[in-house]
């Protein structure tokens, strides 16, 4: 069966959103099983597969983005706190510090995922109320 209107706007979009526009005929490709290089050519199955599987790389890419914003929260927080090296850009060793032995989670700052983040975002806020109290 030949690929609705609707899915056609979703690859697009998906392609477009990526910047996958010039590499399209790749992933056709691989999806129709070698057949073809037209997303013309595709199917309603091979089409739906191939946007599920572009659709993966937005959503991760969108988390990668969310984690990127919570990292850089904690970073300002550590900032106020007055976490810096001599250069005044934050101590990031201080963070890991931090976490290595009083974090909810002990792995590298980087490797956090959102909840942890979130978790670790309330550690900070809560150093940072008391630090501005006493």
């Amino acid at each position: 069966m030949k690929r609705t209107s609707e899915q056609n706007k979703r690859l697009f979009a998906l392609l477009y959103r990526l910047g996958w526009t010039e590499d399209r005929g790749e992933f056709v490709l691989s999806f129709t099983n070698g057949r073809t290089t037209s997303t013309a050519q595709m199917n309603r199955e091979e089409c739906e597969s191939l946007i599920q599987h572009l659709q993966s790389f937005v959503t991760k890419s969108e988390s990668d983005r969310e984690k990127d914003k919570k990292r850089k929260k904690v970073i300002a927080i550590a900032h106020n706190l007055g976490w810096k090296l001599p250069s005044g850009k934050v101590d990031i060793s201080s963070i890991q510090n931090f976490i290595n032995e009083k974090g909810v989670v002990k792995k590298p700052f980087n490797e956090y995922n959102l909840m942890e983040l979130s978790k670790l975002i309330y550690q900070f806020e809560k150093i940072y109320e008391y630090t501005i109290k006493h």
